[in-house]
């Protein structure tokens, strides 16, 4: 499987592919919003972690951007989109489900959260 991870944290993508790959999970990465919507448009990736707080486009205008692209392409299978996020509060569970995200997993990422997304993506 390959999965794209999204954040502009050198140090967070090097743990999170640290971790997917001891789960045999290949990644390729985006260090904005702008950069994901434009690599999910490509690769049409079946899984993306998305990062909340970044420079150019932020996650959840990148994760509006990739269901509005979904939905005017009729994309029937869509992509899982995970917030990757320290902002666990309801309030912000709320913010990123309204914005199309499926689920969130707290930093710092904990192995057994992402074998529980993985085993999600068919």
């Amino acid at each position: 499987m390959r999965v794209l991870v999204v954040d502009d944290n050198p140090i967070n993508l090097k743990i999170v592919q640290f971790n997917l790959k001891q789960l045999d999970v290949e990644c390729d990465f985006a260090a904005n919003g702008l950069e994901a919507v434009d690599r999910y448009k490509e690769f049409k990736y079946p899984l993306i972690f998305m990062d909340i707080q970044m420079p150019i486009m932020d996650g959840i205008s990148a994760s509006k951007e990739i269901r509005k692209f979904e939905l005017e392409n009729d994309i029937e299978s869509l992509t899982i989109i995970v917030a990757l996020t320290a902002n666990t509060f309801d309030d912000n569970i709320d913010e990123y489900k309204e914005a199309g995200m499926n689920t969130f997993i707290a930093k710092p990422i904990n192995e057994d959260a992402l074998k529980e997304i993985l085993s999600q993506v068919k």
